[in-house]
């Protein structure tokens, strides 16, 4: 059974479980896309009270001894997926675009039936201009969408994980910081972060409570919970998972997507994160 809450500021929000393992309250913050949700998931099995927030603004950030967990993520990664969620859902991508702003002018919806079957195929990468072009629009020309339409920032990502380390390593004292790649990558390796989550938090839990935990937090899990929802706008509140929340193809990254050009462009972008965190 639990309960949810925000702080005032609407920056975070909280999950009490009151049949949580463990008495304590802890904080997971990241970037949105970071793999966020799923260590917030396995840390609401085991904490009685954890709060989830991706701005290192939020006033629940004071006590210097809180227990924090940090996830970050490859910012080219991590901005490729903030396009797809947010871009490639059909219910907020426009019908039509003004013709001259894109490489094609193809609808939306059929744009994005045309993106799910070619990220299915490696071979077909190459031929995905018009997906790079909407999800990197931002990044190279300032713009995605033009008169009056929601325009879709990426400029924060240059610099946000950067920023929330920055502030919990002058701070605090008690920071676990989880690394995308180590552990929710092309291979999921869920059961192997509940493991690390204890051994930092010097806690030891029951085989079958871990094994529990392993199964509901991973992507096979989280991936039926998506289907019962359309877009990204819609969620289910207990495990925070909403429609399109998951990708479906695991070759979708920057590696893959980027020409040499955009590649070259976004390294410059992402400069200081990426030598903060060691990126190649």
């Amino acid at each position: 059974m639990s309960d949810t809450t925000k702080n005032k500021e609407q920056l975070a929000f909280c999950r009490v479980n009151k049949d949580a393992l463990i008495d304590e309250e802890v904080i997971q913050i990241g970037a949105g896309r970071s793999g966020t949700t799923v260590v917030w998931q396995i840390l609401n099995c085991i904490y009685k009270k954890v709060w989830k927030t991706h701005s290192p603004k939020a006033d629940i950030l004071k006590n210097p001894d809180q227990k924090i967990f940090f996830t970050y993520r490859d910012p080219r990664d991590l901005t490729i997926s903030f396009a797809r969620t947010n871009l490639f859902s059909k219910p907020k991508t426009p019908r039509s675009f003004r013709k001259g702003d894109l490489i094609s002018t193809d609808p939306a919806e059929s744009f994005h039936m045309e993106f799910e079957k070619k990220a299915s195929d490696s071979e077909s990468f190459p031929q995905l201009d018009y997906a790079i072009f909407l999800a990197y629009r931002e990044v190279i020309d300032g713009l995605i969408y033009k008169d009056g339409r929601k325009k879709i920032s990426f400029g924060p990502f240059s610099s946000v994980q950067k920023k929330i380390d920055e502030v919990l390593k002058s701070k605090f004292k008690n920071v676990f910081r989880i690394k995308y790649e180590n552990y929710l990558g092309k291979e999921q390796r869920i059961s192997e972060l509940v493991d690390d989550i204890c051994k930092f938090s010097n806690i030891e839990i029951p085989l079958e409570k871990k094994e529990y935990i392993s199964n509901k937090c991973s992507i096979k899990s989280n991936r039926s919970i998506q289907k019962r929802y359309k877009n990204f706008k819609d969620g289910d509140e207990e495990s925070n998972i909403h429609g399109n929340h998951i990708k479906s193809n695991s070759k979708a990254t920057w590696r893959t997507m980027l020409r040499d050009e955009q590649v070259k462009h976004v390294n410059e972008v992402f400069k200081e994160e990426l030598e903060h965190f060691a990126y190649e």
